[in-house]
């Protein structure tokens, strides 16, 4: 877990909206809203220089998952 969260970084996201644009940077408070709006959805791609430098859909990206989970609680 604390190797997964020395990887995290809370600023300078990307993420693919409906039309495929690449929209960023955005925080991950940001992303947070925007999950919750419907606007980053699970086939949303995301992109982080450090902690996802692959674009990946949202639904593989466990770390966002598991932020997500405890920022919940």
């Amino acid at each position: 877990f604390f190797n997964k969260m020395a990887n995290f970084k809370p600023e300078g996201w990307h993420y693919t909206d409906a039309q495929d644009n690449d929209v960023g940077p955005v925080s991950f408070v940001q992303m947070k809203a925007l999950r919750k709006s419907g606007k980053l959805v699970d086939d949303s791609f995301l992109w982080h220089f450090e902690s996802c430098p692959d674009w990946t859909l949202l639904k593989d990206v466990s770390l966002f998952n598991l932020i997500s989970e405890i920022i919940n609680e």
